[in-house]
């Protein structure tokens, strides 16, 4: 048989425009906690809306994250809107990077710091301005990349707002809450002081600010011409500077592989509000943004009426502000405490209980089970139709049990994850970041037989890994358990595990409370309310119970990466043959058709 192309098997790879919008949906629907954007109206004083948004916006306040990105949406090579792919692509991205990754090496520098008594602060500003830096810079990179290789996406960038909200120590025995921020393009950042003072943090990335940077017009005046309701209120010698194509134009974007970005601070405090918008939120007046901000107390209520407010501008059409764009916004209200990573801290879901995990297990388990007996079903089903039908008879048929196959993974996946917050919750991990452990060398790499010092620099909770590094090494990651299986001394107070009883049989629920005067370590279980019975294990037993427990995990956390990847390969095959039939549909109505011109 002919091989394909390499041609051909690129333009396999690469996914196609619905394939996007869909993952993009997916993300944002996972991670997004406020209004979705308004999508644009084809022309201003119309109420038809675009076909596709070109903003995105993501708050996610775990996280600490808000931002907006405004997709600049026409390609002059495709002759069609792309900007979609750009906004989405970012916001994606960069939740990736400056997420759980960033408030991980956050925590990280904390740990360190508390170790030596040092104050965090400066290196941590320094430290999160840079990481916001090199991460915006990173997405204009990755972004150009995929575009350049994606035709459906050729040409395609974005404006960005993005804020980062963290609570750090303040070197005199509190905290405070500190907004880094950053912006490419025209979308703008502001913060509504709880007094009532509007800031705006922002400069547009346009020709009209550079005329700014070259004395032709001042800050004041600049002010005047960005906030006027009409030409008509402003002095003769700038109103050739309103509303021109040429005074609009963007000096700076994400997509072209060519972004520069600054990267500053501002320290917040509780019922201060900070907001991300894009220029399609900009027809109203910072006066109208100003006044619903101090009248309004929900933030997501403030979204949706301000959306609301310049769509309805938009509609009329009889304001000369009134533009036919994309409304995005993101407010935020400053809490008393701010995002303090306490999701990182332990790998258990934070106030979830311990029967309620092992319901979960078992809502897994019978999910699991449901679908790996439709993947049976389905499977005998395409053997009996085998014989007589061509493949195309048997593509639906195909398809479900793809669809059977990945929901069968991704069950069988979520329920040894949760039998894995069961174990956390039961034996909470044992190594912080900076801790020492003990490390053979052949069991990393490069081999030898040295027993040595390792220095933990981080965990990572969704795969249970730490990462280690001796001396100047590289760092090396590897699975908490085996790590915590080669510690000469693995029993803690509060561990619950498996231990043997005097009948030499593996029982569960047995407490570590204390280390008796003779070595022993006292086990306690309880067997009735309030009452409880006792076994003192010696070390080498009390070893031996939590190397069980954690070789038992270590066999768990196998099964559930194993389940994700085959996840992923399935969901993979299930789109492949969902798209070859609906090429197949495509060609017989095409087919259709031609006969019905005939």
């Amino acid at each position: 048989m002919a091989r394909r192309g390499a041609a051909a098997e690129q333009r396999e790879a690469v996914p196609s425009k619905e394939q996007l919008l869909a993952e993009f949906e997916s993300f944002m629907k996972k991670h997004h906690e406020g209004e979705v954007p308004e999508t644009g109206l084809v022309k201003v004083g119309h109420t038809e809306r675009k076909e596709i948004c070109d903003d995105a916006k993501l708050k996610n306040r775990e996280k600490g994250i808000s931002l907006v990105a405004d997709g600049i949406s026409f390609s002059r090579v495709l002759k069609k809107e792309v900007g979609w792919f750009a906004s989405n692509r970012a916001a994606e991205f960069l939740y990736e990077e400056l997420g759980e990754k960033l408030d991980q090496e956050i925590e990280n520098i904390l740990s360190a710091s508390d170790r030596n008594g040092d104050n965090p602060l400066f290196k941590l500003t320094d430290f999160i301005r840079e990481r916001i830096e090199s991460s915006i810079l990173a997405a204009d990179q990755r972004i150009h990349a995929e575009t350049q290789s994606n035709p459906e996406v050729i040409g395609s960038s974005t404006t960005l707002s993005f804020t980062k909200l963290v609570e750090l120590p303040d070197g005199k025995g509190g905290k405070l809450q500190r907004l880094f921020f950053a912006n490419v393009g025209d979308s703008r950042i502001a913060v509504l002081k709880k007094g009532g003072e509007f800031l705006r943090l922002t400069e547009d990335d346009n020709e009209l600010q550079r005329y700014v940077e070259k004395g032709s017009v001042s800050e004041e005046e600049l002010r005047l011409i960005d906030q006027a309701s009409h030409p008509r209120e402003l002095p003769d010698h700038l109103r050739r500077y309103v509303n021109t194509k040429f005074s609009q134009q963007l000096t700076n974007n994400i997509g072209h592989g060519n972004t520069h970005v600054e990267v500053r601070f501002i320290d917040v405090e509780p019922g201060d509000k900070y907001i991300t918008y894009t220029d399609g939120l900009g027809q109203l007046t910072e006066d109208k943004i100003r006044a619903l901000l101090l009248a309004e107390g929900d933030d997501n209520q403030v979204e949706q009426r301000l959306q609301r407010m310049a769509m309805e501008m938009s509609v009329r059409g009889q304001q000369w502000r009134a533009e036919a764009d994309d409304i995005s916004l993101g407010v935020q209200t400053v809490e008393e405490r701010g995002p303090s990573r306490e999701y990182l801290k332990g790998e258990a879901p934070e106030g979830v209980g311990l029967d309620e995990l092992k319901e979960r297990v078992q809502e897994s388990a019978q999910a699991e089970l449901a679908w790996r007996k439709e993947k049976i079903r389905l499977q005998r089903k395409i053997v009996e139709l085998g014989p007589s039908s061509t493949r195309d008879q048997l593509l639906g048929e195909m398809i479900a049990l793809e669809a059977a196959k990945k929901n069968e993974a991704w069950y069988e996946a979520h329920k040894e994850q949760q039998e894995l917050s069961v174990f956390e919750s039961l034996m909470p991990r044992r190594f912080e970041a900076g801790d020492k452990v003990s490390m053979w060398r052949d069991d990393l790499d490069p081999p030898g037989f040295d027993l040595r010092s390792w220095d933990v620099m981080g965990y990572e909770p969704s795969t249970r890994t730490y990462t280690v590094k001796s001396g100047n090494g590289k760092p090396v990651q590897i699975s908490r358990y085996q790590l915590e299986m080669k510690q000469p001394v693995i029993p803690r107070a509060g561990d619950t595990m498996a231990i043997k009883n005097r009948k030499g049989e593996w029982e569960p629920g047995w407490t570590l409370l204390d280390r008796g005067s003779d070595g022993k370590y006292v086990y306690a279980k309880e067997i009735a309310p309030e009452i409880f019975k006792y076994e003192r294990v010696s070390l080498a037993d009390a070893n031996a119970a939590a190397q069980q427990e954690l070789f038992l995990a270590e066999k768990g956390r196998k099964r559930m990466l194993a389940a994700v990847d085959r996840f992923k390969d399935l969901k993979i095959q299930e789109r492949r043959l969902i798209d070859e039939q609906q090429e197949k549909e495509a060609e017989k109505a095409l087919e259709a058709a031609t006969r019905r011109a005939k």
